[in-house]
């Protein structure tokens, strides 16, 4: 059970979930380098100083954009929580 203090109707796409995750890597795989240190810096600003914790459910399709980066792409959301 997650604290009432954190807000869980938060989705984000699959690079934050990563990131949230610990799992920096995960970009280094997936990007070439340039666009790798752009979508990092997207993700930090938008974790900010944020608590952030994985909730582990996937909303397996979104035209939303993503909570954190704010990234427009389409895709995976995932759910997490904030505070």
């Amino acid at each position: 059970m997650v604290d009432s203090d954190y807000d869980t109707d938060v989705w984000v796409c699959v690079d934050c979930f990563m990131a949230i995750s610990g799992n920096w890597e995960f970009l280094e795989e997936h990007y070439e380098r340039e666009e790798k240190q752009e979508r990092e810096g997207d993700i930090k600003a938008g974790l900010g100083n944020k608590e952030w914790i994985n909730l582990e459910d996937e909303l397996t399709f979104s035209r939303h954009p993503c909570d954190c980066c704010e990234t427009s792409d389409s895709g995976s959301r995932y759910q997490v929580g904030v505070r």
